[in-house]
């Protein structure tokens, strides 16, 4: 991946040279030993054509064939470059430190735990809940004024946990996912999906809603607070929680079946977000970009990301060592989306009146 960039050891030849070079420029040394004189110039000119080595890439297995999703310590800080400069791909993949662009003015939402932007209507950002309120997700701007509220007729809120977007056919469908399990005591979760409303002067809104019903492959039960879905294969992805060191990733195999309203849930990868199980790094928020060539997923403490090229498969994909990206300090994060272009991203944490971060890949990426 494009973050694994070999670091360079410091060179410390360029320090030598000034001194190798008043040494040569002593005519006392030819007289002492001409032969010698030759010798040392010649020895001199060949250490200072020496290339510099190059770090080896680290792993990003252990012995289990878990991907480890840690950072290694061949990893590079991705930092973006000078406005007027042209920024190379490894740069594009990195972002600026977030800012605050605006303030939840509204006390309907005190937990947010999803958060995904609309890619039809410009600055509007759709998010929902934590477990404990009514179905219902809220359409607010970048800034934090809230603009909509739209309750989902036909549809529970048991513990709605994560929100992503699918464009099919020209259309935009909002997916809410009722994935949230911390008694680790369902047997099937459920997907909400609904055609995005446009912004009215309208404070609240009714939309029909469509369900579907999932189960994990294993017949297990697992807490999980990521949901994502993939525009390009219509395939939905849920990553686990797992209080323990390994998060899992299952998806649907291809288009998610909304006509049937029912699918099973296969593995597709392992990932060991953190080794020691401490709560910072539970995953609590997923995304994957508009161009499907990005995946960000967000713990307590940090943010990760993993670049896709053309052709690729998620599972291939999360093989690779994970780019850390930088994050705001927030009480309790729990929702990310990238914005509509898919160059920057944007968080929101639990708490009342949570302030909006943004951040965007430098001028000039593609």
């Amino acid at each position: 991946m494009t973050s694994l960039l070999g670091r360079r050891t410091p060179s410390r030849q360029g320090a030598s040279r000034p001194c190798l070079l008043r040494l040569f420029a002593n005519p006392k040394l030819l007289t002492v030993d001409p032969n010698l004189y030759v010798w040392l110039l010649a020895l001199s000119l060949l250490c200072t054509s020496c290339s510099e080595p190059t770090s080896p890439a680290g792993s990003p297995h252990d012995a289990s064939g878990i991907t480890d999703a840690r950072p290694s310590n061949s990893d590079a800080s991705l930092t973006p470059t000078d406005a007027n400069s042209d920024a190379t791909q490894a740069e594009c993949l990195g972002y600026s430190t977030p800012e605050s662009v605006g303030r939840l003015d509204t006390s309907l939402i005190t937990e947010c735990s999803g958060l995904v932007a609309s890619g039809d209507q410009a600055g509007i950002l759709w998010l929902h809940n934590d477990s404990g309120d009514e179905p219902r997700v809220f359409a607010i701007s970048e800034t934090g004024q809230l603009r909509t509220v739209v309750n989902l007729e036909g549809a529970t809120h048991r513990d709605w946990e994560d929100i992503a977007i699918e464009r099919r056919e020209g259309n935009d469908y909002i997916l809410v996912g009722d994935i949230g399990d911390n008694a680790r005591a369902r047997a099937e979760v459920t997907i909400y999906r609904f055609r995005e409303p446009l912004i009215t002067d309208s404070s609240t809104q009714i939309t029909a809603t469509e369900s579907l019903v999932l189960s994990y492959e294993d017949g297990a039960s697992y807490d999980a607070e990521s949901l994502a879905v993939d525009s390009e294969t219509g395939a939905i992805y849920i990553l686990t929680k797992d209080h323990g060191a390994v998060s899992r990733l299952f998806h649907t195999e291809g288009p998610a079946p909304w006509a049937t309203g029912r699918a099973t849930l296969r593995q597709i990868a392992s990932l060991r977000i953190n080794r020691d199980g401490a709560r910072s790094s539970y995953a609590t928020a997923m995304d994957i970009s508009s161009q499907g060539d990005r995946l960000i997923i967000r713990t307590y403490s940090e943010l990760i990301q993993w670049h896709r090229e053309i052709g690729e498969s998620w599972s291939s994909v999360l093989t690779r060592v994970r780019q850390v990206i930088p994050g705001a300090r927030e009480e309790q994060g729990e929702a990310v989306a990238f914005s509509p272009n898919g160059r920057g991203y944007l968080t929101i944490s639990e708490g009342i009146n949570p302030w909006v971060y943004r951040a965007n890949s430098p001028d000039g990426c593609p």
